[in-house]
């Protein structure tokens, strides 16, 4: 028997603000939750998956992954 939970972290409460902020990264020592996860996407530690089925069977390409949220190409690093 398997069981399948989504979570879904909203970033308006209050105890969740550390995932938020900031939203530079000017002090460089602290990122932002979005940050952390396209950093590893971008050397290559993890890997972005086509959210089209529950699996995740669908790796994503960097093009693909680029233009997730409506951005046209990956800030440079």
């Amino acid at each position: 028997m398997a069981k399948r939970i989504w979570r879904h972290i909203d970033l308006n409460e209050k105890i969740n603000a550390p995932l938020r902020y900031p939203k530079t990264n000017e002090t460089k020592d602290r990122k932002n939750l979005i940050n952390v996860f396209m950093d590893a996407v971008k050397e290559g530690s993890l890997t972005a998956y086509d959210p089209q089925d529950d699996e995740f069977t669908l790796p994503m390409t960097m093009d693909e992954f680029g233009k997730v949220g409506g951005a046209d190409s990956l800030p440079s690093l």
